[in-house]
């Protein structure tokens, strides 16, 4: 079989991120083996080697891996990570007519990251966790009455809670136990939003006759107004989400009688960020403080847009016919949301740096909504 990679020449070329080439104990290892892809469970990726820099293609490249049953080949070169493990992926490559050399890589397949939500099954509504790729599902909530929209950080999730026939706000360990009453009164509390230390907690509240603002310590102590005189006396406040470094929130109001994207730093007063004749809501933080994603119809029905707060530029991240919503982010940047359609609402996660590409996120059967990451 003719090769068309150039000759050796003594040049050793260390693996990506792995193993380097001359080792005492072993043979050399000459080919680079790189992997394109997010490395955890479930995902796909497409496995490369490379002779001297140079692409070595498919048809000379024979992979294996181990354990066997780790990785499930799709083709000669792409391939599903089936299981959170170490992994390694050995190659063989003729690169020239009866010249084989090999390579290896260790790599660390991780676990995808875990999001709660609100999964209606069986008549009630309860508060769930999961992985991306819909395995290790645990049910959090067991009580009668709706259980709605999480929010949660590594030890603590808190979520809206109709058990005492109005809306009130409790917690639960993110790990599952008993919930926690955090509120007590005659309003509504909902849409909680906890701070991603998990140290304070923001809220909408009708004690005024419509929701506003408030913001409390995560136990729901300290409780206050946050945007006091800001609206006038009919317009709603919703969708708290805090800034990362806890100073401040983005929040929709429909003061200027569309329902506008503002923000509010603490103890000072809020200040337009989107504005207009559009219906803006939802809006969610990014984790690096540059941006926020929200849901809008400003195109039609229902589609999430990225705003960089900078600039003001603005991109569409999904075009599909039905709506999407209830965006949140990912620790690692990534978001997930809610799609609604002809069937019942489900999940789905992209990555803003490629939001063409969406992944399902399976929760077996009934009515998914109102995703959150775990910070």
């Amino acid at each position: 079989m003719k090769s068309s990679l150039p000759a050796l020449a003594g040049l050793c070329v260390l693996l990506a991120g792995s193993i380097g080439c001359g080792d005492a104990t072993g043979p050399q290892f000459l080919l680079e083996v790189t992997i394109d892809g997010r490395l955890e469970r479930s995902a796909v990726v497409d496995m490369r080697v490379r002779f001297q820099g140079l692409l070595v293609p498919d048809s000379l490249v024979q992979l294996t891996v181990e354990p066997a049953t780790a990785v499930q080949f799709l083709s000669a070169t792409r391939a599903r990570l089936v299981s959170a493990e170490s992994v390694t992926v050995r190659a063989e490559a003729e690169v020239e007519p009866g010249r084989i050399e090999r390579g290896q890589r260790a790599v660390a397949v991780a676990v995808p990251p875990r999001i709660v939500f609100d999964l209606l099954n069986a008549g009630n509504r309860d508060i769930y966790s999961i992985t991306l790729d819909g395995m290790d599902l645990v049910r959090l909530t067991t009580a009668n009455g709706d259980d709605v929209d999480p929010t949660a950080t590594g030890t603590l999730v808190v979520f809206t809670s109709f058990r005492d026939g109005n809306a009130e706000l409790y917690s639960v360990p993110s790990s599952g136990g008993t919930a926690v009453r955090l509120t007590t009164s005659a309003q509504d509390e909902t849409q909680p939003e906890l701070s991603r230390d998990g140290a304070r907690l923001a809220f909408a509240a009708n004690a005024s006759g419509v929701p506003r603002i408030w913001t409390a310590n995560s136990d729901g102590s300290g409780a206050q107004a946050a945007t006091p005189g800001f609206s006038n006396p009919a317009a709603v406040e919703a969708s708290p989400s805090w800034a990362p470094t806890g100073a401040g929130l983005v929040f929709v109001s429909t003061t200027n009688g569309t329902s506008d994207l503002f923000t509010v730093q603490t103890g000072g007063a809020p200040s337009g960020l989107l504005t207009g004749s559009d219906t803006d809501v939802e809006p969610a933080w990014s984790p690096d403080g540059t941006r926020v994603v929200f849901a809008s119809d400003r195109t039609g029905d229902g589609e999430l847009f990225l705003l960089t707060i900078a600039t003001g530029a603005l991109v569409r991240l999904t075009n599909r016919t039905g709506d999407d919503g209830e965006p949140a982010w990912l620790p690692d940047g990534r978001i997930v949301y809610t799609v609604f359609g002809s069937g019942a609402p489900a999940l789905r996660w992209l990555d803003p740096a490629d939001p063409s590409a969406v992944f399902d996120i399976p929760t077996s059967g009934g009515e998914a909504r109102r995703p959150a990451g775990i910070f």
